[in-house]
């Protein structure tokens, strides 16, 4: 792949773990660690199930240059202010293919 086909920024956010909170959990916080290059293929709208429940969502296919550090659980912020949530990562021919998803917004905010 040529890089002119790498032509959206990512701003690469690292799911961490943060310190326990009063009640004993860890909620995750999502620290940046910097600008990745990428392209953005195959988007297309569905419906995503969490713990039972459906909610609107738009998934994709996300193409980074070269191999960075990104799993699954990681999000990416999009040059549009979109944030989209890792499901998979699979290494390709010089570049790191990912499964992404995000909820779909109503134009007044909420999610659909």
């Amino acid at each position: 792949m040529t890089a002119g086909e790498y032509a959206i920024p990512f701003t690469w956010q690292k799911r961490t773990p943060a310190a326990k909170d009063g009640f004993g959990a860890r909620p995750d916080t999502f620290p940046p660690q910097g600008t990745l290059w990428g392209a953005l293929d195959d988007a297309n709208g569905g419906r995503g199930t969490a713990k039972e429940s459906e909610r609107a969502e738009v998934s994709a296919t996300v193409r980074l240059r070269n191999y960075p550090g990104v799993v699954a659980g990681d999000r990416l912020v999009d040059d549009l202010g979109d944030v989209w949530t890792v499901e998979s990562a699979v290494r390709g021919d010089n570049e790191l293919r990912l499964d992404v998803a995000r909820p779909r917004t109503t134009p007044t905010g909420g999610t659909a």
